[in-house]
């Protein structure tokens, strides 16, 4: 009897490793997000970062985990601790700004006017953007 009891906990254990090693390495990796064919939400970096320094949770439950294509000045370009290239998107506030997280690298230069389309991931002092894409760079 006891030794079904073992057996049965080393299964689940053995189940429950087998489906997170499965989900954490093979399944994420292959099922992200395509930002590409999503319909999104188009703003001002200048209006969305208002907008979250206005009401946060309003402006969570308009933007957040949702596709966003936002246009503004690009102020910055850097990469990030991972390596993927990013840029900061000029906004009214000096101390507020919208950062994003590219998909790809680029060859934009700051003052540029640029529409990004990406994920809103939140506000913290900046709104975050990640896995964005450059739609269009205005000259």
């Amino acid at each position: 009897m006891k030794t079904k009891v073992v057996l049965s906990i080393i299964a689940v254990a053995a189940i429950s490793v087998a489906a997170t090693w499965y989900y954490v390495f093979i399944y994420s990796k292959n099922n992200h997000r395509k930002i590409d064919n999503e319909i999104a939400i188009p703003i001002a970096a200048v209006d969305i970062v208002k907008e979250y320094q206005t009401n946060e949770k309003m402006a969570n439950l308009k933007y957040l985990n949702k596709a966003v294509q936002v246009t503004g000045i690009v102020t910055q370009i850097d990469k990030n601790q991972d390596g993927f290239s990013t840029l900061t998107l000029q906004s009214q506030d000096a101390f507020s700004s919208v950062y994003c997280t590219l998909k790809s690298t680029t060859n934009i230069k700051p003052q540029t006017v640029i529409i990004v389309k990406g994920i809103c991931i939140g506000f913290t002092t900046d709104v975050k953007i990640k896995d964005a894409i450059i739609i269009k760079q205005k000259i």
